[in-house]
């Protein structure tokens, strides 16, 4: 299974503005009193950034394989946690009263529907998040990482884990 977080649509505009800019620069050679050298290298400034902020702009990737879990968010290096690294696992719905609902943003991307990267979590634990949606799988890791991972379809994401990762007897 993989799965593709939605797109940032703010920071899709604002990546696409900026390319633009940088094109309103280049045709600035044609008109501009100042040396083209000036408006090249500020176009091409433009460009690069216009680029990189659409490539942040994708929400990320999860894909689960043979007991493992696969976790792609731009920026980030790739995460993956194995079936034999998982010392704990929960289910977890993300209430005002949830000890691991995200808290403060550490570095990564916040939406109303959408969170990744790192953040602080309410009891005070640091967890790398790949979350779309109000529930999630609480996982702590045997070298002490924490990720709250969490799909739209809850429910189907749960059941292909269960089926290539983790058992659900294995849960707590």
């Amino acid at each position: 299974m993989e799965y593709i977080f939605p797109k940032i649509s703010f920071v899709v505009y604002s990546g696409i503005g900026t390319i633009v800019l940088g094109v309103f620069l280049l045709l600035g050679i044609v008109w501009g009193k100042k040396g083209p050298l000036n408006y090249i290298l500020g176009s091409l400034v433009c460009i690069s950034i216009g680029i990189f902020v659409l490539y942040i702009a994708k929400g990320g990737t999860l894909k689960i394989e043979n007991n493992k879990l696969i976790l792609k968010v731009p920026i980030y290096s790739q995460k993956v946690i194995a079936s034999n690294q998982i010392s704990e696992i929960q289910i977890t719905s993300l209430e005002a009263d949830s000890p691991y609902l995200p808290v403060k943003r550490k570095s990564g991307t916040s939406t109303k529907k959408f969170k990744s990267g790192w953040f602080t979590l309410k009891n005070s634990e640091r967890a790398f998040l790949l979350l779309e949606g109000n529930k999630g799988l609480y996982i702590k890791t045997t070298d002490g990482n924490v990720y709250l991972i969490g799909i739209k379809d809850f429910a189907q994401f749960l059941e292909i884990f269960q089926s290539k990762v983790k058992k659900l007897s294995n849960f707590k």
